[in-house]
């Protein structure tokens, strides 16, 4: 579905398959693939990508090598029988080639066994995604513990930050919290409001962490040319990022505490006096 939207094509339209990843590689301008139909958005890698059969590839290449053999042939007709014969061994013993596969094992052993017997005995290489992703992670290790560091003290600043927000508030409206209590308001229900006011700071500032980290995901994405088409999922919440919610609103209540406490002991005559 993202391929459709990128490279505008849709059911009937024609392209052309190449070689590399980038621009300049070789084109299979004489053979068309035909756009026979288009997926449903499902927010996985299926979006990101043209299927079609293995066959289809192998074909592209077989008729290219035997139109170079018919040129060949034209060049030099003294070899006609000659390069027939071969193209006739060529249909019979072609080999058909492939550049990945996906493997899945029906039980454990083959999960261990069957990797290292492949690198060690052909040429071939065979990547299993749980080691490759752990091996990524320990090389990055440093990276990741650094960027959590940072992130644990941003989290203490932004508590720090309320707390100090909260006791300048309340410094400020002693008067009006004293004027509150003469016209009858309770401790409690100052308790309340100060406590309220510390909640409401913290749950504005998760509720805009999560905004702004879906732009930068975003702008990212956009900005170093990958696919900005990343679905739904691919911006829900993680798991992780509940659990961080969570202590970041615990964070705030702690920080809401002191300027609490002194909200409930504020003196009436003396702030009152103060006037």
């Amino acid at each position: 579905s993202n391929v459709a939207v990128s490279a505008e094509l849709k059911v009937g339209d024609e392209f052309h398959s190449s070689h590399g990843l980038l621009e300049g590689g070789e084109v299979h301008d004489d053979h068309h693939f035909v756009v026979t139909g288009v997926l449903e958005h499902s927010g996985t890698v299926i979006d990101n990508l043209i299927l079609t059969d293995t066959e289809s590839v192998w074909k592209v290449h077989h008729d290219e090598e035997a139109n170079e053999h018919h040129e060949e042939d034209e060049h030099d007709e003294s070899h006609h029988k000659e390069h027939k014969d071969h193209d006739d061994h060529d249909h019979t013993d072609d080999k058909k080639e492939i550049t990945a596969m996906l493997v899945k094992f029906r039980n454990p052993m083959g999960h261990l066994r069957i990797p290292r017997q492949i690198n060690e005995t052909t040429n071939m290489q065979a990547a299993v995604p749980a080691i490759e992703v752990s091996r990524l992670k320990s090389l990055l290790g440093v990276g990741f513990q650094t960027i959590n560091g940072i992130a644990f003290v941003i989290m203490v600043v932004s508590g720090l930050s309320i707390f100090i927000g909260l006791y300048n508030s309340l410094n400020k409206r002693r008067q009006e919290m004293a004027f509150l209590r003469v016209q009858g308001a309770s401790r409690w229900q100052l308790v309340q409001l100060v406590l309220q006011e510390g909640i409401i700071l913290t749950i504005l500032g998760v509720i805009f962490g999560v905004i702004l980290s879906r732009m930068v995901l975003w702008s990212t994405t956009y900005f170093l040319d990958l696919n900005s088409n990343l679905g739904a999922k691919f911006y829900a919440l993680l798991k992780g990022e509940i659990w961080l919610m969570a202590v970041a609103l615990f964070i705030g209540f702690l920080a809401s505490i002191i300027p609490t406490i002194q909200s409930y002991k504020i003196d009436i005559p003396k702030t009152l006096s103060d006037v």
